[in-house]
């Protein structure tokens, strides 16, 4: 009788203790107590009740393999510190190795009621001096959510039906506070992504709404069966003008027959092959001719969007460039004409220039031929002017390597005067962000020679439109440059020539009016004063003309000795005086 109002006692501490316990997890899902506090309280109440060791539990999101997270709360100091690694791994292998077991609810007792562990056990547990072990699962609906274990150490114990009882009741309240946090964490993340995918959408929407505003066309959605669904215009009078009244109507209501027939069978052929259409049409409005350009997007299952520009100054200057094009041509082919007479009218005055045209023409294709088989330099520089990459072609060029030309400028590989020069010419192609070409400039080679470059460079930019530096390209026009000087001395060379030969020519008449005067005075007189002269005037009037045709001869003689010269007929002979 005694023993059995004792046991009603131990039976009535149990579950009144368990009450509390119970009561303190279901704080828990409330929210008035946190988890991770609770458990070392609830640790501490069991080594009070039960007078065990130690209790570990392994909360697991992955069953049967244990999570990477284990939690030991020690109720006593009798296990020394180096012991716990080895309960850990003595809990962990009766876990996996007794998984479905206690996935059916059922609790691991050892030892049962011969009093002593499994032999399989006794050598993994002899370090620890394990000689009881209660594991309860964690269970919550179908999921093993882990298990609390209860050891005892030092001295033998048997587990009786109350104390499996007691533990099993603050295991299934333990599973439910475990489940209620995993929701909770769960719904959190959820919570938190919901509101990053509402942060971005907004963000999205201000976005593709400013786009929208920016755009100064006209815009507007239609169905497959051609009824307009939406649209917006950014300005004033324009092309293919609506009103809110379309919506809903068809293209042919709202749009003269022809180009809501075009605008209508390109929807169908963009809805098909899901593929950008672009057509371009004129229409009359205001009684002018205006021209159109659609773009025309697929933008849903049934729908497309309509992008439609304005291009009639695009088309009116692509006409006038078309005029144009054909009078320049007819301009062309008429000087082409006049300049092939003038080329037959001076081809016998120009021989001796045409060696300095062919000198010319050989320097350029010497010129043409350097130009062709030589590469250039390609580089790229921040915006400080700061190369950032230079291909190996620099080499050839400045006889420096890459890497060495990386960090430099290129007022760093110029004189000081030309860095002064060039800088104030790139100052406003940088300020305005512009592209520049063909600019000349001298660099200073590695070997102090100086090298002149024909720069061209075109503007970098990000994606969001940040000005990063300029790419461009360095081609070596030295020889062109020594070129143009041998050009400009041919050119003065035959210029001079062309002198001497006028002062030879003026010269020359002057030297034959001379002795022709002479002759026809002479002449003259004898013809009137024959009859009154004696005989040795007439001889000497006749004697000055021989004197005067033997001084014609002569000089007639020196020019075309010159010519001979000239041309290379004439011999040299030499004799021994």
């Amino acid at each position: 009788m005694e023993s059995s109002t004792g046991h009603q006692r131990v039976d009535y501490h149990l579950l009144k203790v368990q009450a509390e316990m119970i009561n303190q997890i279901a704080q828990v899902t409330r929210g008035t107590l946190v988890l991770n506090e609770l458990l070392p309280t609830i640790a501490n109440q069991l080594h009070q009740i039960l007078q065990v060791s130690g209790c570990l539990m392994f909360p697991t999101h992955d069953p049967p393999a244990m999570a990477t997270h284990q939690v030991s709360f020690p109720i006593t100091q009798s296990v020394e510190s180096t012991g716990e690694p080895c309960l850990i791994e003595v809990f962990r292998h009766l876990f996996q190795s007794y998984h479905s077991w206690l996935a059916q609810g059922k609790p691991l007792i050892i030892p049962e009621s011969e009093g002593k562990l499994p032999p399989e056990l006794k050598q993994l547990t002899y370090p620890c001096d394990l000689r009881a072990i209660m594991m309860v699962p964690l269970l919550h609906g179908q999921s093993c959510l882990g298990s609390m274990t209860l050891y005892q150490c030092d001295h033998e114990r048997e587990w009786t039906v109350q104390e499996i009882a007691f533990i099993r009741g603050i295991a299934d309240h333990f599973a439910i506070a475990l489940t209620h946090q995993e929701l909770e964490q769960l719904y959190q993340k959820q919570s938190q992504e919901l509101k990053q995918k509402e942060s971005a959408l907004k963000v999205s929407e201000a976005r593709n709404r400013a786009l929208l505003e920016a755009i100064p066309d006209v815009i507007f959605r239609v169905n497959r069966d051609g009824f307009y669904l939406d649209w917006k215009a950014a300005i004033e009078n324009p092309v293919l003008f609506l009103t809110n009244n379309c919506i809903g109507k068809h293209l042919h209501n709202c749009l003269p027959t022809e180009v809501a027939g075009l605008i209508w069978e390109h929807v169908e052929i963009a809805l098909e092959s899901d593929v950008m259409q672009v057509i371009e049409s004129p229409v009359r409005q205001d009684g002018k001719l205006r021209y159109f350009e659609a773009r025309i997007v697929k933008s849903g299952l049934d729908e497309v969007a309509v992008i439609v520009q304005d291009i009639t100054e695009r088309i009116e200057a692509r006409l006038t460039l078309a005029q144009v094009n054909d009078a320049l041509e007819v301009r062309v082919q008429q000087r082409t004409a006049a300049l092939r007479k003038a080329n037959q009218a001076l081809k016998g005055e120009i021989i001796e220039r045409q060696k300095a045209e062919e000198q010319l023409r050989q320097s350029e294709e010497r010129f043409r031929n350097v130009v062709e088989i030589s590469s250039n330099w390609m580089w790229e520089m921040d915006e400080n002017a700061f190369y950032t990459y230079a291909s190996p072609k620099v080499w050839d060029l400045l006889g420096y390597e890459p890497s060495e030309v990386v960090g430099k400028t290129p007022f760093d590989l110029m004189s000081q005067e030309e860095a002064k020069r060039v800088m104030e010419i790139l100052a406003s192609f940088n300020v305005l962000k512009h592209p520049f070409s063909n600019l000349e400039n001298t660099r200073i080679h590695k070997n102090r020679q100086l090298v002149v470059l024909e720069t061209s460079g075109v503007p970098i930019f990000d994606r969001l439109g940040k000005f990063c530096g300029y790419r461009g390209v360095d081609r070596d026009i030295t020889k062109r440059k020594q070129t143009e000087v041998e050009i400009i001395n041919a050119l003065a060379k035959e210029k001079q020539l062309g002198e001497l030969k006028s002062r030879f020519i003026t010269m020359t008449s002057h030297e034959f009016c001379t002795p022709i005067t002479t002759i026809y005075s002479s002449a003259e007189l004898l013809e009137h004063y024959e009859k009154k002269w004696s005989k040795v005037n007439k001889n000497n009037h006749l004697n000055s003309i021989q004197n005067m045709v033997e001084n014609m001869t002569r000089l007639l003689n020196d020019i075309l000795l010159i010519g001979k010269v000239k041309s290379g007929k004439i011999e040299l002979n030499l004799k021994p005086i």
